[in-house]
């Protein structure tokens, strides 16, 4: 796909918010919204292809994206969504109107995001680097605004890093909070409470799942090891206890054709799903049941009849059986 003297590779990327009301998807550096509750469309500004500059500026907000869109996020709500890509652009949207409400230049190509619980713009690059962005500080955000989020004022350039502690001023006058650091490409970012803890956690292209406490990412609770090639994938899960409890858990997928149960309060591996057959850690025939992270000392906690109570669990047995199937070789993402 060509934009001016640029080629830009095919990739596509879907979303859809908690709610269900807004649905929304990339095709390369085109970017739509839809509304399944008014079945319609909401437009939003795209890049241009005609030749005339997608530039923005202190006052003007970008026309969408002119590389490959590589993240969609809403926020809890799904009143917010956030984009970004190969261009180094990080744009936030206004769902329900379609507007561009803010947006930042990155340093680097943006390989995973995620908005966080109480509203932070995280996202991750190529490098390894993850870092989160304060909504107010992205230019256009408007000051203050009414329920309805109609601005009465909007941020006009300047260095919106002045006098902040613990932030980092660069020449660009871009503003990043460094959250956590892997040793290669970060795929993917999900937010977990767990208990009474809140957790951020990260995945990359050398199989590693790590959990670390937010906002505080320096402090690593554990990690999640068990997939034999790269990890694309997190996402939430839960089941509820005879008690009516929840308990979080973690759902993975990668380049191994797996997709993988843990139990984010130990690493633990629950279950395994490949190629529609679903293997457990404990080689019971049953799901390993995890334990109630609300009281320790409950260990009777079950989703169905199928899940009972595992004494032993042995993660290292279920590696060994798996070195031996034979595997394909996957090329790792390209970002």
């Amino acid at each position: 796909m060509k934009m001016g003297d640029h080629e830009i590779p095919l990739h596509a990327v879907v979303a859809c918010s908690g709610d269900g009301k807004f649905i929304a998807f990339a095709h390369s550096n085109k970017l739509r919204l839809f509304s399944p509750m008014e079945n319609k469309f909401i437009p939003l500004s795209e890049s241009s292809s005609s030749g005339e500059s997608s530039a923005a500026t202190s006052t003007n907000p970008p026309r969408g994206h002119t590389g490959v869109i590589r993240v969609i996020r809403f926020d809890q709500v799904g009143l917010r969504m956030m984009t970004s890509g190969d261009d180094k652009r990080l744009l936030l949207w206004d769902c329900r109107t379609g507007k561009c409400i803010g947006w930042e230049t990155l340093p680097k190509k943006v390989s995973a995001g995620r908005i966080a619980p109480d509203g932070r713009l995280v996202v991750a690059d190529k490098t390894g680097d993850a870092y989160g962005l304060e909504p107010k500080s992205l230019q256009g955000v408007p000051n203050e605004s009414d329920e309805n989020g109609n601005c009465s004022e909007e941020k006009t350039g300047g260095n919106r890093n002045a006098s902040k502690p613990g932030v980092k001023d660069d020449d660009s006058g871009f503003s990043d909070n460094f959250l956590l650091g892997h040793c290669s490409t970060v795929t993917d970012l999900e937010f977990l409470t767990v208990g009474k803890g809140k957790y951020v956690v990260s995945s990359d292209v050398e199989k590693k799942i790590r959990i670390s406490k937010y906002p505080n990412a320096h402090t690593i609770e554990t990690f999640c090891f068990g997939h034999t090639s790269f990890v694309t994938r997190l996402d939430r899960a839960s089941f509820e206890t005879q008690d009516g409890a929840k308990i979080p858990l973690l759902l993975s997928g990668g380049g191994d054709g797996t997709v993988r149960l843990w139990e984010p309060s130990t690493g633990r591996l629950l279950h395994t799903y490949r190629d529609g057959l679903s293997t457990n850690s404990n080689q019971t025939g049953q799901i390993a049941a995890p334990v109630n992270v609300e009281n320790p000392s409950k260990a009777e906690v079950s989703v169905s009849a199928v899940m009972e109570t595992e004494k032993k669990t042995s993660t290292a047995e279920t590696s060994k059986e798996e070195s031996k199937k034979p595997e394909t070789k996957l090329e790792h993402p390209t970002y």
